[in-house]
């Protein structure tokens, strides 16, 4: 029973990554568009399962944050073209994403089998229930990646 106690423990501690504040939380789960030209872009994650990872999120080749299993981060970039990407054991998978002035973006990250993780557009027709999925679950501070 020890042992099982350690390793629950051990990898617990794996899917950790760090949360903002909950003014911060509360304030992104609004969905208020930029009105100072920039664009707002959320990227989630809602797997339920695989609780041991957490995987380092991309824009331009620089990490902006993790995500776990169940969790969110928002940011705000100048409208443009960006290529977001997410680390996977099968090496970082990207798309290209054009971020128009003042408006949300809304990206999914995926699972496949909690082997292979990518990322897609969330479709227009889709973004509010993406929003409900969004406000289930946890920001996480921006730009504290794992090494």
């Amino acid at each position: 029973m020890k042992y099982l106690t350690l390793t629950l423990l051990l990898l617990s501690g794996c899917a950790t990554v760090p949360q903002a504040n909950l003014e911060a939380n509360e304030k992104a789960k609004q969905f208020t568009a930029p009105k100072n030209g920039n664009s707002s872009v959320y990227i989630y994650e809602n797997r339920g399962t695989d609780l041991v990872s957490s995987n380092n999120i991309y824009v331009n080749d620089k990490c902006v944050g993790q995500l776990n299993y169940s969790s969110f981060i928002q940011l705000e970039l100048p409208a443009g073209d960006y290529i977001f990407g997410m680390e996977s054991y099968q090496g970082e998978n990207k798309i290209d994403v054009s971020l128009e002035a003042n408006t949300i973006k809304v990206i999914k990250a995926h699972s496949a089998a909690g082997f292979s993780y990518f990322l897609t557009q969330v479709e227009d027709k889709d973004v509010s229930k993406a929003m409900d999925t969004i406000k289930k679950t946890p920001l996480v501070k921006p730009y504290e990646c794992r090494k």
